[in-house]
């Protein structure tokens, strides 16, 4: 028996061979259902009783965001030096402490799904890079694995997520003709890359890995930073009392609204404070006080849940009609693909560093492109790699949230 698990930015996938039986363990709970997908989040309600996990924790978050502490995207807190630890009420917890809490219910779901009293040393994965600082990227990984380790978990292997999915075409494709690949894991915050070369029996070897962090997120923020924060007010000025100037809206205003979490914690600041003392004099009132609503009753969770549905419209339709209403926000406005094939070209520059890092210490070109990943279901995306292979290139599609976890467990 093996286990895997691919603990994601946003999503944490299990698998389980068996056997010589491959499966995703169904670890995530959403609506009184389970699913393969758990997200990677944190609730500590004020009150105790905490901490929440996976949806229940987003539930409890847009219910009462005022009275808890809620977590996102902790994986990111591996490489970041400076994070030392956070008071969460009474208590203080590390990057370690944060993530183990989390593990420690995957443990748990895993032991309810398996029905296993003791679980078997695991096989877990890895970005290829946590950072291009060699120092950091070795403190990232030695802080995953005593997060595991805090979480009851025994470590088999650390293997990187884009050489894991290499190893699932083992599992589903198991008769590809191509000699030579360029695997690509786009996820929410990294993308990952691997050469694979053919071996004998049919199965592929890594002939050199590179990554950078830039995913689906990047995307998101793009469009809030591009389309929508303009017509919340970005660009106006207020009058300074007392001068009868004009000066600009503090910066970092603007920059907080580049993720719906990030938004939750202006409501937490002088920010509110700030936007309503100037409203009067602002050059934009109206926008303003959309943006004062936005902050004060927390809707940037559901404003870029919209942006997620149009980015999605976007992978079939030539354009999508954005709407969001919650008065006195009204933002509406036609949203055309054009749009994100321009951001993304904009985000491709690092992608394309990260290939090319990867195409020179491989030293050979490829026959096929296989993606995996939730991002690299976006045409412009996939337009993107294969103009980046001159057209020539076949595209693979591994399965986008599984193809990790199951790499995990291939023999």
């Amino acid at each position: 028996m093996k286990i895997g698990i691919d603990f994601g930015t946003t999503n944490t996938v299990v698998s389980l061979m068996k056997d010589g039986q491959h499966q995703i363990l169904k670890v995530g709970r959403r609506d009184g259902q389970k699913t393969t997908l758990m997200k990677s989040l944190l609730y500590f309600p004020e009150q105790g009783g905490g901490p929440l996990f996976d949806d229940a924790a987003l539930s409890a978050y847009i219910e009462d965001p005022e009275h808890g502490r809620f977590l996102r995207s902790i994986k990111k807190l591996l490489p970041q030096k400076s994070f030392e630890q956070t008071r969460i009420y009474k208590k203080r917890f590390n990057a370690v402490d944060l993530i183990a809490l989390f593990l420690s219910e995957v443990h748990n779901r895993i032991k309810e799904e398996t029905k296993l009293s003791r679980l078997p040393p695991i096989d877990i994965s890895r970005p290829v890079s946590f950072s291009k600082d060699s120092e950091i990227d070795a403190m990232a990984e030695d802080r995953l694995i005593q997060a595991y380790k805090m979480a009851g978990f025994e470590i088999n292997s650390i293997t990187v997520e884009s050489e894991s999915a290499s190893r699932s075409i083992n599992l589903t494709h198991k008769t590809l003709e191509y000699q030579d690949i360029a695997l690509i894991d786009l996820g929410g915050g990294t993308t990952d890359i691997s050469f694979i070369s053919k071996r004998a029996e049919n199965r592929y070897q890594i002939k050199a890995n590179s990554g950078v962090y830039v995913g689906g997120d990047s995307i998101d923020s793009s469009i809030m930073n591009e389309q929508i924060v303009p017509l919340l007010g970005k660009g106006s000025r207020y009058i300074l009392p007392f001068d009868n100037k004009y000066v600009a809206i503090p910066a970092y205003i603007w920059r907080s609204l580049s993720s719906w979490y990030d938004i939750s914690f202006l409501a937490r600041g002088e920010a509110v404070r700030f936007l309503k003392s100037v409203l009067v004099s602002a050059e934009a009132p109206d926008q303003i006080a959309q943006l004062i609503t936005l902050i004060e009753d927390n809707l940037g969770l559901e404003l870029f849940q919209e942006i997620e549905r149009v980015k999605i419209a976007l992978s079939s339709e030539a354009r999508a009609r954005f709407t969001f209403e919650e008065p006195p926000i009204s933002i509406s406005f036609t949203q055309e693909r054009r749009m994100i094939e321009a951001i993304i070209d904009d985000l491709f520059v690092e992608i394309r560093g990260a290939l090319d890092e990867a195409r020179d210490a491989a030293r050979r070109d490829v026959d096929a492109i296989a993606l995996t990943g939730g991002t690299s279901q976006i045409p412009a995306v996939r337009a993107a790699l294969r103009a980046y292979f001159g057209g020539r290139a076949a595209v693979i599609d591994l399965d986008p949230y599984h193809a990790v976890a199951l790499g995990l467990v291939a023999a």
